[in-house]
């Protein structure tokens, strides 16, 4: 009996070094969206919570979309239990966005949720705080949600002029009024344009992700073919915006930048493939540090995971062609941790001590020592795990 008891013990610790799946770290609660769901992975196995959807700022509830027929169907759940707290109808299939572009406002009050039919596009703008339809807006298939304000009277649009390019223009939408402003939001740094211009799209380019800054301040990240990435910074509540074009003219990996702000501090933009590192003052609009990091490339794809940022700041976490790239406060490249993976998406531990990453191969949950890279564990394995909602604390 003994023997076999020593056996078994063996094979076991064999089983835990092959990777079989175990639980995070008992301190951590992670939500993955898994397929059209939102699970729950935790000491307790892996629960589904709720349909996958769009998280508040604040982390406490998750708005979903789901058709039921001719119409759909918008919910408020609580996020980590998934119990429903209210519900609005909508007549007609409508969607909501996540990664790119938001489909809440920056203090989490208003959400709009998109549909597209015989050439119209419709607008639905939803109170969070009751789960009521405030206004349907609707204009031509040529518009697209960009954001709306924190008062749910400024609704943002971009307008692709002509579908066979990549030029746009900024709108907005005055929801009270039911109007849509004549004439472009454009750069404070330019006298204004022609109609011409306006025919043809003020700026050029491809959105490639969105970050929140403070005062109101929203950053997109945009790809031009020929002059490579800028970012357009457009303030909310001042209805102006601000073009930042002095970045590196990278034109390689057009689909692997990652956008994320550090606090209020600093913005940082990060090519997956290329290593190109750029920082931005948030408040002067300027690159007040960029660098070329030394990393592995792999095969270009489209990356949609945002950059994973420690609560204090002193490390950042990018999703590469290969692996997840650490970068340390000074912006030198800290190390390449589970280089021989692609990866789908990263999250930090509420403490930073631990990255929890999607291998986009096989669908497991893995987690690695944040600060080293090692102590690789599996935690599950998904059926189609997307992204990381976000990594909680018990």
């Amino acid at each position: 009996m003994r023997i076999m008891l020593v056996v078994a013990l063996v094979l076991a610790a064999c089983g835990q070094q092959a990777g079989q799946p175990a639980q995070p770290a008992s301190s951590d609660v992670v939500y993955v969206q898994d397929g059209d769901d939102v699970v729950r992975i935790d000491a307790a196995g892996v629960t589904t919570v709720s349909r996958a959807g769009v998280l508040s700022p604040d982390r406490a509830h998750r708005f979903t979309a789901e058709s039921v027929g001719a119409a759909t169907v918008v919910t408020k759940v609580d996020a980590r239990s998934g119990s429903a707290l209210g519900s609005v109808h909508l007549s007609g299939r409508f969607e909501l966005s996540s990664y790119g572009v938001s489909s809440l406002s920056q203090n989490g009050e208003w959400l709009v949720a998109s549909s597209e039919a015989a050439g119209v596009r419709r607008f639905a703008v939803v109170s969070t705080t009751d789960v009521l339809l405030r206004a349907v807006v609707e204009l031509p298939s040529n518009f697209e949600l960009d954001a709306i304000d924190d008062t749910g009277r400024g609704l943002y649009v971009i307008e692709r002029p002509d579908p066979r390019t990549n030029g746009y223009n900024v709108r907005l939408y005055d929801i009270p009024a039911k109007k849509l402003i004549a004439e472009p939001i454009h750069d404070v740094k330019t006298a204004g344009f022609t109609p011409a211009q306006v025919a043809r799209g003020i700026m050029r380019g491809i959105q490639r992700g969105v970050a929140n800054g403070p005062l109101g301040w929203q950053f997109g990240l945009f790809y031009d073919p020929a002059r490579g990435p800028f970012v357009h910074a457009l303030n909310l509540r001042a209805r102006h915006a601000f073009c930042i074009l002095d970045l590196p003219k990278v034109l390689d990996a057009p689909g692997m930048w990652s956008i994320g702000m550090k606090g209020a501090a600093a913005l940082y933009l990060v090519n997956g493939q290329t290593g190109d590192l750029v920082e931005i003052d948030p408040q002067s609009f300027q690159t007040s540090r960029t660098r070329k990091l030394a990393i592995r490339p792999g095969a270009l794809r489209e990356i949609s995971a945002p950059i994973a940022m420690s609560a204090d700041g002193r490390r950042m976490f990018a999703v590469g062609a290969r692996g997840a790239i650490a970068i340390d406060a000074d912006l030198s490249l800290r190390g390449h941790w589970l280089a021989d993976r692609t990866l789908a998406a990263i999250a930090l531990s509420p403490d930073g001590k631990r990255l929890y990453a999607i291998d986009a191969a096989d669908g497991t949950v893995l987690r690695v020592d944040a600060a080293t890279g090692g102590d690789l564990i599996e935690v599950a394995r998904l059926a189609r795990p997307i992204a990381i909602d976000w990594v909680d604390a018990r």
